[in-house]
């Protein structure tokens, strides 16, 4: 069975040697060199490196009978293309998600940066870098503020 696994995350790397171990043949498309090198090497996984428009993605669907979409939560454009692509090639497509991380006790959640601006929390004088995170792509982000965070803010959809 070829399988058509689009990648660059934990999960999908993890479940292209499932695929294997299966007795699948795994094709891997990661957009980056970054994935290509963390997907590795694997016997009957072949990896794909770069971006793909809707059109590409169709063509490596091809004779596939299955495609799972295991890249990262906010790439929604990609995701996107991959649906559509997958119902032009009629090759059924399944979504891989991860599990959202727990959020530390302290963390302090704001729906804006306006928010997060005019809050008076505590956590702010206490010197921890301040970084921030937002996509656009996403309908709605969060900003997760925490005392014992060492990155100091997470964006959740």
């Amino acid at each position: 069975m070829k399988v058509v696994l689009f990648g660059g995350t934990t999960e999908g790397r993890m479940l292209s040697g499932a695929l294997v171990a299966l007795g699948a043949q795994v094709t891997v498309c990661v957009a980056t060199e970054y994935g290509c090198r963390e997907q590795g090497t694997c016997s009957g996984v072949s990896v794909r490196t770069g971006r793909l428009e809707e059109a590409e993605m169709e063509k490596v669907l091809h004779g596939a009978a299955l495609c799972v979409d295991a890249t990262h939560p906010y790439a929604v454009r990609a995701s996107g293309n991959i649906a559509a692509a997958c119902a032009r090639a009629g090759v059924p497509r399944l979504r891989l998600l991860r599990r959202e991380s727990p959020l530390p006790a302290d963390a302090a959640v704001f729906s804006t940066a306006r928010q997060a601006g005019q809050s008076s929390w505590s956590g702010f004088s206490s010197g921890l870098p301040q970084f921030l995170q937002v996509s656009i792509a996403l309908p709605r982000v969060f900003l997760i503020f925490s005392r014992r965070s060492a990155a100091g803010v997470y964006s959740r959809a």
